[in-house]
């Protein structure tokens, strides 16, 4: 099998669910994966995504609504870092609306089309940034830059280009001297640079180093870099990636329930872990002050259903949560995936972009020491789990070799260790469940997924011919492993 047949097998085994349920949106969780897959076969040189023209079409085509972590000032200290006094936290956490913007054909309004079959999908404003109290707006539906000045009044300017497909104006990011720089990630894969006035000053084409940039950042000394989530960055003028230790700071998904923020300083460097209790989803440094650092943090539940939590948290250094504020995704029109696009940071104040049916507001966003947060309670309602303790009757006899798969040198052994055996249970019609910790660990390859399936397939059905039906589950949740897996919640069956 050549390198492009592997890597056709691979991404059809990583569409597997979607290919088995066709109603189902790509979640981000798997779009995660896709891209962390991508980016170790390019470290270890095997050149896996290497895909022909039109396998990379299908690929953007299909997860081209799905963005990545937007923020802009993230990484200029001047501007993010060095607020005029510390971001404010009182005790209840407050949403505030500063402004509306009107849909409609005439100036100084957004634009609002539908895209799809049944026109279901909405294309309308995707980022914004503020400076000074002023606002930009990229509006991707009219292809235009809605400007919200101090005294309310509107003006705009055109963006190069048209608009035949939604979801490729991906970000926005106004410079100190107040150059306007607009990135078009999927197809034209450019950034416009503009002056404030909505001249173009210079289209700067994006190198393949990047697989899909989804943010713009500004990098005093430095300049201006195009970003993928805030792991690795493009020096736009140069055409070189930068070394992230050049970088005051940046952050890194560690495993599925687990981000690292690391800080540079001349000094030292400090990485703060964030744990998730759900999952790993949209997230991005907002700023970094003297004591506190700002970050909008998406928890992504293992569950098929869809289901989302943002919050804005102020932590400091030492990871405690100062507070923080639950961000109203139910206001939106429909479920974004690109929340972190809407959440901005102007010196010392948080500021929410929500494209609503009625109109697009604006919202100022207070940190609380007190905030809502509903994601465990939504999870419950909706994931598929046993209780090992109380189904059936005990199977120490299986549990036996399932230990044995960690402790053998079998694929297993790279996930834990025998304590990663929670129970087995059995009941009369021969279906079991089998209750395993969380491996923390990116989802398998197709060849690895393989491997597991083959030494779980000895170990249980050639093993216990009193087994007809299996449930594997990860701490009660057998959709998170099957989420883990990328396959369908269907239980395996003997044949």
């Amino acid at each position: 099998m050549n390198t492009n047949d592997e890597l056709t097998h691979e991404v059809q085994q990583l569409l597997r669910p979607i290919k088995k349920h066709p109603s189902l949106e790509p979640r981000q969780q798997f779009v995660v994966e896709l891209q962390h897959k991508i980016r170790e076969a390019q470290t270890s040189n095997k050149k896996r995504f290497n895909l022909m023209p039109l396998a990379a079409v299908f690929v953007a085509t299909l997860l081209f609504t799905v963005v990545v972590l937007s923020n802009k000032d993230v990484f200029n200290l001047e501007l993010a870092g060095e607020a005029d006094k510390p971001f404010a936290i009182a005790e209840e956490s407050k949403l505030t609306l500063l402004r509306t913007i009107e849909y409609g054909e005439g100036e100084g309004k957004a634009g609002l089309t539908f895209l799809g079959e049944g026109e279901t999908f909405p294309v309308t404003v995707t980022s914004f940034d503020v400076k000074d109290g002023t606002f930009y707006i990229l509006d991707e539906a009219k292809r235009q830059v809605l400007i919200v000045g101090k005294d309310g009044k509107i003006r705009s300017f055109p963006i190069k280009g048209n608009s035949e497909m939604g979801g490729t104006l991906m970000d926005i990011l106004v410079t100190p001297d107040k150059q306007i720089y607009i990135l078009d990630s999927w197809v034209s894969r450019v950034v416009y640079q503009y002056t404030e006035k909505g001249k173009l000053v210079k289209t700067h084409k994006l190198k393949e180093e990047l697989f899909h940039p989804d943010e713009l950042v500004f990098v005093k000394n430095i300049g201006v870099l195009a970003s993928e989530v805030q792991e690795r960055f493009l020096n736009i003028e140069t055409g070189k990636m930068e070394e992230v230790k050049s970088l005051p700071y940046h952050m890194k998904r560690a495993n599925p329930k687990e981000a690292v923020i690391t800080m540079n300083n001349e000094e030292k460097q400090t990485n703060l872990t964030i744990p998730y209790e759900e999952g790993v989803g949209q997230s991005a440094i907002e700023a970094i002050t003297e004591e506190e650092v700002i970050f909008t943090k998406t928890e992504l539940p293992a569950v098929y259903a869809s289901l989302t939590e943002t919050h804005v948290l102020a932590y400091n250094k030492q990871g405690e949560t100062l507070g923080g504020i639950r961000v109203p995704i139910e206001k939106l029109m429909e479920e974004t995936q690109m929340i972190k696009s809407k959440i901005k940071v102007d010196k010392n104040k948080i500021y929410y972009l929500s494209p609503e049916k009625e109109h697009i507001a604006i919202y100022e966003l207070t940190l609380g020491k007190r905030y809502d947060s509903f994601i465990q309670k939504q999870v419950e309602e909706v994931k598929i789990g046993f209780d090992y303790k109380t189904f059936g009757r005990p199977f120490p006899e299986l549990e036996k070799e399932l230990k044995k798969l960690f402790t053998s040198g079998t694929i297993f052994s790279q996930y834990g260790d025998e304590n990663s055996v929670n129970g087995a249970a059995i009941d009369d019609s021969g279906t079991v469940v089998i209750d395993l910790k969380e491996f923390h660990a990116g989802s398998p390859s197709s060849h690895q997924a393989g491997q597991i399936g083959k030494a779980l397939n000895e170990a249980i059905f050639e093993k216990f011919p009193e087994v007809q039906k299996v449930y594997l589950q990860f701490d009660g949740s057998f959709s998170a492993w099957c989420i883990w897996m990328e396959t369908t919640e269907e239980p395996w069956e003997r044949h």
